[in-house]
């Protein structure tokens, strides 16, 4: 599935989250994600990928002024 999300939506977000988003030629932002389970019940992966990839970013940020 893919979430849209308005422009300006996540204009006072981190940066480490608004890199996720794809911007379309609209402004609009895009991400994509998986969806699983029962219609009742479904998962998803956005959690887990936000997560991720927000940790990473910070400790490449920490890491790179450790090491300055």
């Amino acid at each position: 599935m893919t979430i849209t999300l308005a422009r300006g939506v996540l204009d006072n977000t981190l940066p480490q989250i608004r890199s996720l988003f794809t911007e379309q030629p609209d402004g609009a932002l895009s991400l994509n994600f998986r969806v699983w389970g029962p219609y009742d019940s479904p998962k998803t992966d956005l959690t887990k990928r936000i997560t991720q990839n927000v940790g990473r970013q910070l400790l490449q940020k920490g890491l790179q002024q450790l090491f300055k």
